[in-house]
């Protein structure tokens, strides 16, 4: 026998994860095996699709990373204080944001309502 019967590996038996996109997956290994480990270059969206799996899987140091990567770039504070929520990132992270949420000349839009929930819009 092979060393993947006895492990009963092979094609037809495959780990699969499941609610991940490959595309997702992908870039969360890119994390690991980028040759400029540490040096990171990457837009908004890269970075949102490292930080699912990583949450998801409980890798705190890629979450760590991904939230570091994430304070670099400009990102609307309704849609950061969404995703920060979503992926229970430090609510410290928040306190500026919610500042700028506050001194808006305009209320929140409908969306924007949606997108927080009722509890941080009761303290926004």
């Amino acid at each position: 026998s092979t060393e993947g019967e006895e492990c009963n590996l092979s094609d037809n038996n495959a780990y699969t994860l499941d609610n991940v996109k490959s595309e997702d997956f992908a870039r969360f290994l890119w994390v690991f095996y980028d040759p400029k480990y540490s040096l990171y270059e990457a837009p908004f969206e890269t970075w949102l699709s490292v930080l699912q799996p990583a949450a998801r899987w409980s890798f705190c140091n890629v979450k760590e990373l991904t939230v570091h990567e994430l304070e670099k770039i400009q990102i609307e504070p309704v849609d950061k204080i969404a995703i920060y929520h979503e992926y229970s990132i430090d609510k410290l992270f928040l306190v500026p944001v919610y500042i700028a949420v506050c001194k808006k000349d305009k209320p929140l839009t409908f969306t924007e309502g949606m997108q927080l929930m009722m509890d941080t819009i009761l303290r926004v």
